[in-house]
């Protein structure tokens, strides 16, 4: 028996990336963190 091929292509979502293919390090995170609190509209 041949197995069943899939319809669609299958696609993964990377844990880490959620699929953006970019990972910040923990200094990265530093600076992204502070612009997302002051771009933020509910402070």
């Amino acid at each position: 028996m041949i197995p069943h091929k899939p319809d669609e292509p299958i696609f993964l979502i990377c844990k880490k990336c959620h699929g953006r293919g970019k990972i910040l390090t923990d200094e990265g995170k530093q600076p992204m963190e502070f612009v997302r609190f002051w771009l933020n509209p509910n402070y």
